[in-house]
């Protein structure tokens, strides 16, 4: 199977949210992709789950590393990915079933770098919290250069850097 799409897990200490990341993960309606969960060091049971679902799913692997923080974790995926494209799900997130298969097209189908999803904050009180500030400047099926998205996110004071919910150009990331 060819993997269009990879999608890294940094995993630190979620075991009480990681079992529903990777359960939207490995049950994607697109078929494409691979899983790389990467064990920051964790100290929780998050390893134990994490290894379960690499020796369950052939599309799940497991990678372990010293702590050393998200970015580091993220990185060293980077290094392991196949993909086109590559998403980062952080362990203590989960995404709609059908997302992959939703942001892939549409990168496919307009030659993307990028594909932003949109996301909620899910709160421990059980509020759940749109991302009011992106969805000021990007409805569904928008397309706009990177210059365009700036501008807009500028003007509408809706900053984001958050490396989730974004569907990425490996060749893209790694260049810039």
């Amino acid at each position: 199977m060819e993997v269009a799409v990879s999608v890294i897990v940094p995993i630190y200490n979620v075991e009480k949210y990681l079992k529903e990341c990777i359960d939207s993960l490995v049950n994607q309606t697109f078929s494409q992709y691979e899983v790389i969960l990467v064990d920051d060091g964790s100290t929780d049971e998050s390893s134990d789950i994490a290894k379960r679902y690499a020796e369950t799913y052939d599309c799940v692997n497991y990678i372990y590393k010293e702590n050393g923080g998200q970015s580091s974790a993220r990185n060293l995926g980077m290094k392991y990915a196949l993909g086109k494209y590559v998403m980062f799900v952080d362990g203590d997130d989960y995404i709609d079933l059908d997302a992959l298969h939703v942001l892939f097209e549409k990168a496919e189908a307009n030659n993307l770098d990028i594909v932003r999803g949109k996301f909620f904050n899910c709160h421990e009180d059980g509020k759940i919290y749109e991302n009011c500030g992106v969805s000021k400047i990007v409805n569904k099926d928008v397309v706009m250069t990177g210059q365009e998205y700036l501008h807009k996110s500028f003007c509408y004071r809706a900053y984001d850097v958050i490396p989730v919910v974004n569907l990425i150009k490996k060749e893209y990331l790694e260049k810039h």
